[in-house]
């Protein structure tokens, strides 16, 4: 579900995911690197862009926040996103997600996203746990979830879109 929301921060925008997005996700979700952590097969057309952000608009258990530095306007090209995700309202608890384009990697955006995204979920979205299943390869992205807070509670196998089954932490984080 797209929001209306806009959220910002000392450096950052983050308003919630559109069709403004289409390049920018293209060109994320078309990158090797990206792919590896993920364990998705690659953009190879716009036109699936065009297909996620409209399944976005359909979706009530995902929100999703582009980000965009604050020395950009708002209708510009996004560098990263920060999503709750598979969001269960019943038991109250949400997937964090987050992504940056390789050029923003390593100055601070993801956690400063994530902090603000976080600050929302819990304020305004009833949620009060947020899980994050980062792959046990993935350094910067375990370093990122416990500089947030989160608590490792153990390692789980996931079958990922590509069919591969891969570990990854679980990390909780409660309210």
């Amino acid at each position: 579900m797209i929001l209306n929301n806009i959220l910002k921060t000392e450096r950052l925008i983050l308003r919630c995911k559109n069709f403004d997005d289409i390049y920018h996700l293209f060109r994320l979700r078309s990158d090797q690197e990206y792919f590896e952590l993920f364990g998705r097969e690659c953009y190879t057309r716009i036109e699936q862009a065009h297909e996620f952000i409209e399944m976005l608009n359909k979706d009530n258990t995902s929100y999703t926040f582009s980000i965009l530095p604050k020395d950009k306007t708002v209708s510009e090209e996004a560098i990263g996103s920060v999503c709750i995700w598979d969001i269960k309202s019943d038991e109250k608890v949400g997937e964090l997600g987050y992504s940056l384009e390789s050029a923003y990697r390593g100055n601070g955006y993801a956690l400063e996203a994530c902090k603000e995204v976080i600050d929302f979920t819990f304020s305004e979205m009833g949620i009060n746990t947020i899980v994050a299943y980062p792959k046990v390869t993935n350094h910067p992205s375990i370093i990122l979830v416990e500089k947030l807070g989160f608590e490792c509670v153990g390692i789980k196998t996931l079958k990922m879109e590509s069919g591969e089954e891969t570990e990854h932490y679980v990390f909780y984080l409660s309210q």
